[in-house]
């Protein structure tokens, strides 16, 4: 197995990250919220960034919290340390859901939540089509710049919606195999780097 020293000091894969492009997390950044994720960018521009973490399921339904939207099976992610108390969303329905925000290639932003409520009711949305999220992920300017340059991240083209069929616990890992070369091998690095 190579150097793990090495693996790390090689990370910097010089994609740049841009509106729909992916944010992976080195194995060893510990941050409670970011530690193995995956984080979708859905808007970066000279004042800053905006993603939200695709892979951090919480264990609990949106209808478990949100009482004022119809009776649901969705599951809550964490989609990161901003505003936990505000609902966001991803989605694959487009213009549907009204003023929705294009972000790649099949992959919506937001939208009206009246709109969201009566496609539940109709039974147009189901876990295959839209995602649902407390709190984003927000950079000042430049910031997530420094953070790169740390090698914090790693920027991916895998597509939004490749993710999104992979079970939110393994993501991480089936997205580094994918990516392959020396990323495989983060798979296999601990979660804790002080264990053996």
């Amino acid at each position: 197995m190579p150097d793990i020293n090495k693996i790390i000091q090689i990370q910097s894969n010089n994609i740049k990250p841009i509106q729909g492009r992916l944010l992976i997390s080195e194995p060893f950044l510990s941050d409670y919220y970011f530690k193995r994720s995956i984080v979708a960018i859905l808007d970066h521009t000279e004042d800053g960034t905006i993603g939200i973490v695709l892979n951090k399921e919480i264990g609990v339904k949106l209808s478990d919290i949100f009482k004022d939207i119809p009776k649901n099976n969705f599951h809550l992610y964490l989609g990161g340390p901003i505003r936990t108390d505000n609902l966001y969303y991803i989605h694959k329905i487009g213009k549907k859901i009204n003023n929705s925000i294009h972000i790649t290639e099949g992959i919506y932003w937001g939208g009206d939540l009246d709109s969201v409520k009566e496609l539940i009711e109709q039974g147009q949305l189901h876990d295959g089509n839209i995602r649902f999220f407390l709190g984003y992920s927000g950079w000042a300017p430049l910031q997530l710049d420094e953070e790169l340059k740390l090698n914090s991240w790693i920027v991916s083209r895998t597509h939004i919606s490749k993710i999104l069929s992979f079970e939110p616990s393994l993501a991480w890992n089936k997205t580094l195999e994918l990516m392959g070369g020396v990323y495989k091998y983060w798979t296999n690095f601990p979660k804790d780097p002080l264990s053996n």
